[in-house]
């Protein structure tokens, strides 16, 4: 790979951030595809210049799990995490070159050396904590609004949520946001369609979620009204204005239009939260089409509000069991 490829690499991202003064900015189109294309230029000159491929990688990252295994059982650590280094830039290659996440690369090595877990998880201990710290940042911000003020959402809430996910096999929580932050950190044309439809993955998500806490109605604005007891939130959701809202598949050729009549819903007592559950399942019951949303700001909106229904209808639910205490 010539220096030169790698110098002109870091001069766009330079001067990109020179001309924008510094702080949270979004690329603008052009910007982004020429960010993006260079780093995809020097991953793939990278890959090219050797000719190795997607099953020469995957061999290679096999070879160095499988070498960091055999140190690490003989108790050898500084070789063991030599091996670990030049891993890590292989899987960073691999992610690079074939767009694999490292989810995907985690599934597709498995287990190796007669560990009884996957050894990604061994090499990176940490990596499943990672994930579960990334959900409860997120979810912390989500849940600051002052929209909110029926539902006092506690670190102990989040905590309980995050760990309802990871005892349920709902992991795919995780891995969604995960792979949401990956694309929107692009800001290309590109990475926002891979934003939509990490979008359309999480209401399925979503819609799993309230499976695994007792809904058992067809579609997911049913399993919304079934789990939901708050009566404010209720009344809301059984509104005939409201409920079409949700559903009426023709309200989506006038996406701004659709946007504006949901977000008037915060404007009301438990509005937030009856909002955020009719804007899950029209994304829920559109994933066979492409979400009509361009926005980068607004698909990160779109993505917290489905994270946020997720959590509160998890609190609702664990407010309403047997065992729960409520106020005289």
């Amino acid at each position: 790979m010539r220096l030169s490829g790698l110098r002109k690499s870091a001069r766009v991202l330079r001067y990109i951030i020179r001309d924008h003064g510094g702080g949270r900015f979004q690329l603008s189109p052009t910007e982004a595809a020429a960010y993006e294309q260079q780093s995809q230029n020097l991953a793939l000159a990278s890959a090219a210049r050797f000719g190795i491929g997607d099953d020469e990688l995957l061999a290679l990252i096999h070879f160095l799990a499988e070498t960091w295994s055999n140190w690490h059982r003989d108790g050898r650590p500084l070789i063991a995490e030599a091996y670990k280094a030049v891993l890590e830039k292989a899987i960073i290659l691999t992610r690079h070159t074939e767009g694999m996440s490292f989810a995907q690369l985690r599934e597709r090595i498995g287990k190796i050396g007669g560990w009884f877990k996957p050894i990604f998880d061994l090499i990176w201990p940490d990596w499943a904590e990672e994930e579960k710290e990334r959900v409860r940042l997120t979810l912390k911000g989500a849940t600051r609004s002052s929209k909110l003020n029926t539902i006092a959402v506690t670190d102990s809430d989040i905590e309980a949520f995050v760990n309802f996910l990871a005892a349920g096999g709902l992991e795919a929580f995780f891995w969604r946001l995960k792979s949401f932050e990956d694309h929107a950190l692009r800001g290309n044309e590109f990475a926002r369609e891979g934003m939509r439809s990490d979008i359309q993955g999480m209401a399925i998500a979503v819609e799993h979620v309230t499976v695994s806490l007792g809904g058992t109605e067809t579609q997911l604005y049913e399993k919304f009204k079934q789990l939901w007891r708050n009566p404010d939130v209720l009344q809301i959701l059984k509104r005939g204005d409201v409920a079409p809202l949700a559903r009426k598949a023709d309200l989506a050729n006038d996406w701004s239009s659709l946007k504006t009549r949901i977000k008037a819903l915060a404007n009301e007592p438990s509005g937030q939260i009856a909002a955020d559950l009719v804007m899950a399942h029209r994304i829920r019951g559109g994933v066979h089409t492409s979400l009509p949303e361009d926005d980068h700001f607004e698909l990160e909106a779109l993505f917290i509000g489905l994270m946020r229904a997720a959590l509160l209808t998890f609190i609702e639910t664990q407010s309403n069991l047997p065992e729960a205490k409520h106020p005289a």
